[in-house]
């Protein structure tokens, strides 16, 4: 069986310039790979008419500019129920 991946063609080779999105997202604990962060920041940079825009400056200016594209879940509550882990309860969800 062979694997098929999306393959990011660009002269300028925008995968490289993702790394900095997945550090700023990483630094305010929130963790994506480096193909989610180069399809949110493509997508944000097709909404606004353009081939890849340069990052803003701040790690929070990243995270406005692309959260409208990323489903954003904490690890630490039920799908479920959506009570927090810590409290030690229990229900009929994704973990016991």
């Amino acid at each position: 069986m062979r694997k098929a991946t999306l393959k990011i063609e660009d002269a300028r080779d925008n995968r490289n310039d993702a790394q900095p999105i997945v550090e700023a997202l990483w630094r305010l604990g929130i963790e994506i790979s480096l193909r989610d962060a180069w399809e949110a920041w493509e997508k944000h940079s097709e909404s606004m008419a353009a081939g890849w825009l340069f990052l803003p400056d701040t790690d929070e200016e990243i995270l406005s500019s692309i959260s409208y594209y990323l489903d954003i879940k904490d690890e630490d509550v039920c799908d479920a129920c959506s009570n927090d882990w810590d409290t030690g309860h229990t229900c009929d969800g994704y973990r016991s």
